[in-house]
C-alpha cells in the first residue's frame, strides 16, 4: 500500500518541482482560496490567536488569520 502511494505521489511532486516560480505562485494562490473557502481549522486558528493576543480586537485577529493562510 505504501509503495502504491509513493508511485502516485512522487511523479506529481516531481512535476510540481519542475514548475517555474510564477506558476508556483499561481498554485499557492489557488490553494489559499481553497483552504479559505473550506474553513480548514478556522476555529483552531482563531482560538489560538485569541489566546496569543488577548488585547487585539476581533477585526485585528481576523486580519492576522487571513495573513496566516496567505
Amino acid at each position: 500500500m505504501q509503495a502504491f502511494a509513493f508511485y502516485i505521489t512522487y511523479p506529481l511532486l516531481y512535476l510540481i518541482a519542475l514548475l517555474p516560480f510564477g506558476a508556483l505562485y499561481v498554485v499557492s494562490d489557488v490553494l489559499y482560496y481553497l483552504l479559505r473557502l473550506s474553513g480548514y481549522r478556522r476555529k483552531v486558528v482563531l482560538d489560538n490567536l485569541k489566546n496569543a493576543f488577548p488585547s487585539k480586537s476581533h477585526s485585528e485577529i481576523r486580519a492576522i488569520s487571513k495573513a496566516y493562510y496567505r
